[in-house]
């Protein structure tokens, strides 16, 4: 009998990396057996760290490291360096990681000491960058009394603030590009005109009251008989709401709650407006009981039909948005079980 290999026979070190093995293992195994290179992106970004780069990636990563109790938040990110998958394997190699720990505690020292006050605190939380956040802290201000009210008003505050603050609302979101584009038809010009940011905001309000897309496409800018695929719409939507407005208004819903005043038990209560803004915006609702309501009706396939069947649910009356999301979600499960009584 004779065995014959038609390729150089490849060796296993019990207990080490075969990282020559991959590519071999790869060409010879089904795609279903999900052949997968088992690397560590920590130790990635802490090359990255030690080589002195900077980039949005990093300041997201550094962000992320900080959060939790600022006076032990340094300690806790280097001892989780220390137990990454990146230190083991460069245990097994008979290597250290402290250059690059070191790398990274001069990295978390550079950065401000978390506040509240600033936001950083919500920048560590959220891995925006901590620059742009204590911009929308310092615009929103500490007064809860000042923030707006509802979700609408909201929406008007966030448009608003790109409007006054583009810098940094374009360091928040990656760009304002996108936002360019779905207001003027293009991503080249110079910056957002104010026309431009007043037809943000109507397209905006026409989204989360329940407009189809072919209104919203008309309130930003396009002409009726020029409608037809709405673009502008759906990058509207999946872009601009999805990925940017939603982490600005997450970002500044964290802000408020933590300006928010405990009740004598010591609880904060937490308006429902604030509570569910970042989601009801993503999804296009504008109140509290429009997203209760969307939620106890796991039937609605659509934004458009659910607004239209909450109307013809509450009638005449708005349900009121006051207190937390849970009286709130109350109040419309209360009033749907009578709504089915009656019927």
């Amino acid at each position: 009998m004779v065995l014959l290999v038609p390729e150089p026979v490849i060796g296993f070190t019990p207990e080490q990396p075969a990282l020559a093995a991959y590519p071999k293992l790869l060409s010879i195994l089904p795609t279903d057996d999900r052949c997968v290179l088992v690397e560590d992106p920590v130790e990635h970004m802490l090359d990255q760290i030690q080589l002195g780069q900077v980039s949005a990636r990093i300041d997201y990563f550094v962000n992320r490291m900080r959060s939790g109790e600022p006076d032990e938040a340094g300690a806790a990110a280097v001892a989780l360096t220390r137990r990454s998958f990146g230190a083991f394997l460069a245990r097994k190699r008979g290597e250290t990681i402290d250059a690059a720990v070191a790398a990274l505690e001069r990295a978390l020292a550079a950065t401000p000491a978390e506040d509240d006050e600033t936001g950083s605190l919500v920048a560590a939380l959220t891995g925006l960058p901590r620059d742009a956040v204590a911009v929308l802290a310092a615009r929103l201000g500490t007064d809860p009394a000042a923030f707006p009210a509802t979700i609408p008003a909201w929406v008007r505050w966030i448009v608003e603030f790109f409007r006054r603050e583009p810098e940094a609302a374009g360091h928040l979101v990656g760009g304002l590009d996108t936002i360019k584009a779905v207001t003027r038809g293009r991503k080249t010009g110079g910056p957002i005109t104010d026309a431009e940011f007043d037809r943000l905001n109507l397209a905006l309000q026409a989204w989360i009251s329940g407009r189809p897309f072919s209104e919203i496409e008309q309130a930003l800018g396009v002409a009726a008989n020029a409608v037809k695929t709405c673009k502008r719409s759906r990058d509207l939507v999946l872009k601009v709401v999805g990925r940017n407005l939603y982490m600005v208004a997450t970002a500044a819903t964290e802000l408020a709650k933590r300006r928010l005043a405990p009740t004598a038990e010591g609880v904060v209560q937490i308006p429902a407006v604030i509570d569910i803004l970042a989601y009801a915006l993503r999804v296009g609702f504008d109140s509290a009981a429009k997203t209760a309501f969307h939620h106890l009706h796991n039937d609605i396939r659509t934004r458009v039909e659910a607004h239209t069947r909450f109307r013809a649910f509450a009638g005449d009356g708005e349900i009121d948005d006051g207190g937390t999301f849970g009286d709130v979600f109350d109040r419309v499960q209360v009033r749907l079980l009578l709504f089915r009584f009656e019927d």
